[in-house]
């Protein structure tokens, strides 16, 4: 609103006070950023797969066990990477976790690595949880190969 002379004589506004919303999303670039020193850093293999079980992302460690690069494990099909035995055990535990009617569950079995002909890694004790955004998470702990 202006006065007779054109100047304003009051301001009308909102103030919203964002504190809270900036401190979450702070936490929140902290957080991804652990999440990604780890993933990257750590000695276990990692995949993150896509609910319908497309490999997402993987860990330095996942592709120096598999023998593979990061590109050509990118977007295939996970279970493609595990012995057929194996993997038809994991996929009803797959569907219950997907299912939210478990948060994880360990399983053992073998990965087919690229080299030597598909040679088998055996595993140890495999965690498997439930991911953010449509993705399951998978811990590998590799061992020698077969």
């Amino acid at each position: 609103m202006r006065d007779e002379a054109g100047r304003p004589c009051f301001m009308q506004g909102l103030l919203l006070d964002i504190s809270e919303q900036k401190r979450k999303e702070e936490m929140l670039q902290k957080n991804e950023s652990k999440f990604r020193t780890i993933f990257e850093r750590v000695a276990v293999g990692i995949a993150l797969v896509s609910i319908d079980g497309q490999l997402v992302e993987s860990n330095p460690a996942l592709r120096e066990m598999l023998r593979y690069g990061e590109e050509e494990l990118r977007n295939r099909v996970f279970n493609e990477l595990i012995h057929p035995e194996d993997a038809a055990i994991d996929v009803d535990l797959d569907q219950e976790l997907i299912a939210g009617k478990r948060d994880h569950y360990q399983i053992e079995k073998r990965f087919i690595r690229k080299d030597v002909g598909g040679g088998l890694v055996p595993t140890e004790r495999l965690p498997r949880s439930r991911g953010s955004r449509g993705t399951t998470v998978h811990h590998m702990h590799g061992g020698g190969h077969h």
